[in-house]
């Protein structure tokens, strides 16, 4: 009898200790949840993409060589994204710690995954007030296979979402001091540098400062914000024309010689053609038309939503922002679809929370959704099975262990 005493006491003492820490149980269960859902055979799907390999031997180069790249540089991407998985590697014993090193790259966008898991689900509760419109938001994002394909991968674009969220969650989910202020300014200037595409949040993040901040503070805060975030973005041009390689070359402020230039990157970068959006809509298609259909209706009736909700409203022009400069013309690949997938998430989650929000017996609806939305997203993974049973990288390894036996002198 004592024993039964005693097992109905800690089941009590659990019980109510999950129940006053609700939130943070249903934060680790999320998080597992989608580290699972990204982290299993991430390193045999999908294939090693051209660009993972370069950023992993630029940031190679800065360790090793002190340089930008191991190549001449020439202002192609801001290399705070490369920095990070530098830094990165050096915190977990070198490149080759995973097996090969892009594998080291992709347990990196692992943890920035986690990371941005636990922001979008507070960014969403926080606008809300409801646990479950974070969940939905967390779900979406991290078991939609379109995310999955493209956020295991060593992208700029998942880094720069990283940085972008952490400033978000700064702004919505902590009071507008000025040190937050400052945090939110920092972070949100480590994104544009990771991937340059962060700017066109920009506009939207001011507004939302705008909103954010107390009426007596509002324009020191906004001022404050604008300041740091240009100071941190000018050490790029600044490094540019310390090394004579800010103007294009036959200007009249050319510093002579032959050089690389920011500026005619960035004119070069701003007309490039290329890339079939029809192709790539059908391939985003395949592996979540959902997130894409829904994510944008959901998307457009937030932004009506948003004439009485602000928090509806900077959700929807998080997403028109960067659909705006998906279909604005010139260079689209196909990855660049990561910055729009959190926010797609977001307005789903949202929209959703606004439903229910409106029906009787909210908990007992929301649960009942919870299930089916469980049910949908394990059905598209369960669909897209060769994200999980699929080796795609079985080649390249097998091309890399013919490399090594023909040059056995290299230090690999």
């Amino acid at each position: 009898m004592q024993l039964i005493n005693n097992l109905k006491l800690i089941i009590q003492n659990i019980s109510g200790f999950i129940l006053k820490h609700k939130e943070w149980f249903i934060i680790g269960i999320l998080l597992i949840i989608s580290g699972v859902a990204h982290g299993y055979n991430m390193f045999h799907f999908p294939y090693y993409e051209n660009d993972e390999g370069t950023y992993m031997s630029q940031a190679w180069s800065v360790i090793t060589q002190g340089k930008m790249s191991h190549y001449t540089y020439f202002y192609d991407h801001s290399p705070v994204g490369w920095f990070l998985i530098a830094l990165w590697t050096k915190l977990t014993g070198g490149f080759f710690t995973f097996g090969i090193s892009v594998n080291s790259g992709r347990v990196l966008m692992l943890v920035l995954h986690l990371f941005s898991t636990f922001f979008l689900f507070k960014i969403a509760k926080k606008m809300t007030g409801s646990i479950y419109a974070g969940i939905f938001s967390v779900l979406i994002f991290s078991l939609s296979p379109l995310g999955i394909y493209f956020q295991r991968r060593v992208l700029l674009d998942n880094i720069m979402i990283f940085w972008l969220l952490m400033s978000l969650y700064f702004i919505i989910c902590h009071r507008r001091r000025l040190l937050i202020v400052m945090l939110s300014a920092i972070t949100f200037a480590l994104s544009v540098l990771s991937k340059e595409s962060g700017i066109f949040f920009l506009p939207v993040m001011l507004y939302l400062l705008f909103i954010q901040i107390n009426k007596q503070h509002r324009k020191l805060g906004l001022i404050f914000w604008i300041i740091i975030f240009g100071i941190i973005c000018s050490f790029y041009p600044l490094y540019a024309l310390l090394k004579g390689e800010l103007f294009p070359m036959g200007s009249i402020f050319d510093s002579g010689g032959e050089h690389v230039s920011l500026i005619e990157t960035l004119l070069w970068q701003a007309t490039r053609g290329g890339g079939d959006t029809i192709q790539y809509l059908k391939q985003w298609f395949y592996y979540d038309k959902f997130i894409i259909i829904f994510g944008v209706i959901s998307t457009f009736i937030n932004l009506l939503l948003g004439i009485n909700k602000k928090y509806y409203r900077i959700v929807a022009l998080l997403s028109l922002s960067y659909i705006l400069y998906l279909i604005k013309g010139g260079l689209l690949i196909e990855f660049y679809i990561i910055g729009l997938i959190p926010f797609l998430s977001l307005n789903i989650g949202i929209f959703l929370w606004f439903l229910i929000d409106k029906i009787n017996k909210k908990q007992l609806i929301s649960l009942f959704l919870l299930v089916i939305f469980l049910f949908v997203l394990s059905k598209k993974l369960i669909d897209k099975q060769e994200i999980y049973i699929s080796n795609q990288v079985i080649d390249q390894e097998m091309a890399l262990s013919w490399i090594k036996k023909i040059f056995p002198m290299i230090k690999w």
